[in-house]
């Protein structure tokens, strides 16, 4: 389950990053529970026979439908459907000569999800540099 979990959070960079919407293109996500290959004897027959690939389709026809989102991960599988989002933390700056200690002293602060936001795009933080160098 790991391989899919990295595989997931490498789509969410390919479909936030790659600014296609400015020419039309959407991209999106499906991160799928499903039986495979992969689980055969891993998982009791009842739950392959619950979450059966068929449950991922509508995600899928909706994602590729006319009014799709961008740059979603929607998790599908049985009969559960849920937007996926990675999220960042507000943060601190703690300047150019930030230490490790300095890390480890503010590390509460740094690791606080409870002002978290979805992590949309590298970009916007590439975009905030200027503001924090004042």
């Amino acid at each position: 389950m790991l391989y899919l979990g990295a595989r997931a959070a490498g789509a969410k960079v390919l479909v936030n990053d790659l600014e296609g919407a400015k020419c039309g293109i959407r991209v999106n996500s499906v991160a799928p529970t499903a039986a495979t290959r992969m689980t055969d004897g891993e998982w009791p027959p009842e739950v392959l026979d619950a979450v059966a690939a068929e449950h991922v389709v509508p995600a899928v026809r909706y994602l590729c439908s006319e009014d799709n989102p961008n740059g979603h991960i929607i998790e599908a599988g049985d009969t559960y459907f849920a937007r996926v989002a990675i999220v960042e933390a507000r943060g601190v700056v703690l300047g150019p000569q930030a230490t490790a200690e300095d890390v480890a002293a503010r590390y509460e602060e740094i690791a606080d999800l409870s002002g978290a936001r979805t992590f949309d795009s590298g970009l916007v933080n590439v975009n905030a540099i200027p503001w924090r160098m004042t």
